[in-house]
């Protein structure tokens, strides 16, 4: 006589598979918003190191030229159509040679021979957390700086004197600031987000 041996095949139940989905979900939704911060604690970090590399690219500059860079270079008073912005002039201090080698300083931004500029993208010139954008009324479309100089009271460019180091066809050098360098504005975030208020860069 021959017996046969049945054995129960093990397998999950309806409920301890929900059971799992459920802890699987709440470990996703718990640990999503901490990858997150870690994210976006790591681009503010990336924006920083922009700023300090910005910043010992004027202080090389001010080495060789004697005085820190202008905010933007100008031969008249209507600052909307301006020759160059200073961070022309950094470019040989942050390995861009070769970029810089290909701009006519003696035209403008905006002419012809310098129109190749406006899909140039110079990484060190981006935040990570802005998209980048030109947001003023009439800008032209192309690569944005989230970084700006420090133009002190002129920071419109109204032509009011200077308080900034980085004024307008500015020459300013290290013994000219008298609050020390230490305490004085160089070089900050300027977002360039539509979506932000005038106050937040």
């Amino acid at each position: 006589m021959k017996f046969h041996r049945y054995y129960r095949r093990k397998a999950f139940t309806l409920v301890e598979l929900l059971v799992v989905v459920a802890i699987v979900g709440v470990l996703i939704g718990l640990l999503l918003p901490a990858i997150q911060a870690v994210r976006a604690a790591a681009r503010r970090s990336s924006c920083m190191n922009h700023v300090r590399q910005l910043a010992i690219a004027c202080l090389n500059f001010e080495s060789a030229h004697m005085h820190f860079p202008p905010g933007i270079t100008d031969d008249d008073t209507d600052h909307r159509s301006a020759l160059h912005t200073g961070f022309v002039f950094l470019l040989p201090f942050m390995e861009q040679g070769n970029l810089a080698t290909q701009i006519d300083l003696q035209q403008s931004w905006q002419s012809p021979a310098n129109q190749f500029l406006q899909t140039v993208s110079v990484p060190l010139f981006e935040c990570p957390d802005s998209p980048s954008v030109v947001s003023q009324n009439g800008g032209t479309i192309g690569q944005a700086s989230d970084y700006a100089f420090s133009k002190g009271n002129d920071a419109f460019l109204t032509n009011q004197p200077p308080s900034g180091i980085s004024g307008i066809n500015s020459e300013i050098a290290f013994g000219e600031i008298t609050d020390g360098a230490s305490h004085t504005f160089l070089i900050g975030e300027a977002a360039s987000d539509p979506n932000l208020p005038a106050e937040s860069t």
